[in-house]
């Protein structure tokens, strides 16, 4: 297990253009085959951004831990991915148009990027009260971190409202431009250490 003086690894990568069928290839090759068959179900451009995000929390896991592979997944029963073989290695992973985030620590967290889209004047309104697109964004994002961090579905929150945890921790992240970004964190959890990645890099 980490210690309590573990930083907080948050992995940023943004993707500008489809990936070519080798660096495809090159990236599924360190993903366990179960993980390789969810993948191939879904639709290309979000099949990219999310082979991105496992690919890139493979990188931090090989960074921390010299792990070759990243190992066999399970899912809680809101879809929260986890490694059952490993409790001490807690991760979260966030994809939105190109966008990739993806956060690691031994202690719970959860992470959300959000590429700035345009949002219906209702909508806005009704969600979170926000005032604008930009502010709509930020509040999602910290509200799908905290949701995240607690391993529950956003979607089946009534309006949106989660009781907060005490002393839970939520920093909004100024990642990339045109993006909205948060990292939920335990109590006491301070040092960030926010990581840029490009596909070459994900060897």
């Amino acid at each position: 297990g980490g210690t309590d003086t573990m930083d907080i690894r948050l992995y940023a990568l943004e993707l500008a253009r489809p990936l070519r069928a080798d660096e495809r290839e090159r990236l599924l090759a360190h993903l366990p085959y179960s993980l390789r068959e969810r993948l191939a179900q879904k639709a290309p451009m979000k099949r990219d951004d999310s082979l991105c995000a496992y690919a890139s929390l493979r990188f931090a896991l090989h960074d921390l831990r010299d792990w070759e592979m990243l190992p066999d997944m399970a899912y809680s029963e809101h879809g929260k991915p986890y490694f059952p073989a490993h409790p001490d290695v807690s991760f979260s992973l966030s994809h939105s148009g190109g966008c990739v985030l993806v956060g690691v620590h031994d202690r719970p967290l959860g992470v959300d990027i959000e590429r700035l889209r345009p949002v219906r004047a209702e909508r806005l309104r009704r969600v979170l009260g926000a005032e604008t697109e930009l502010d709509f964004w930020q509040r999602w994002t910290e509200y799908e971190s905290r949701c995240k961090r607690r391993g529950i579905s956003a979607a089946e929150q009534r309006d949106l409202l989660l009781p907060p945890v005490p002393g839970e921790r939520v920093a909004s992240l100024a990642v990339f431009p045109n993006c909205a970004a948060c990292v939920c964190t335990d109590p006491g959890q301070d040092a960030v250490k926010l990581n840029y990645l490009t596909v070459e890099m994900l060897k």
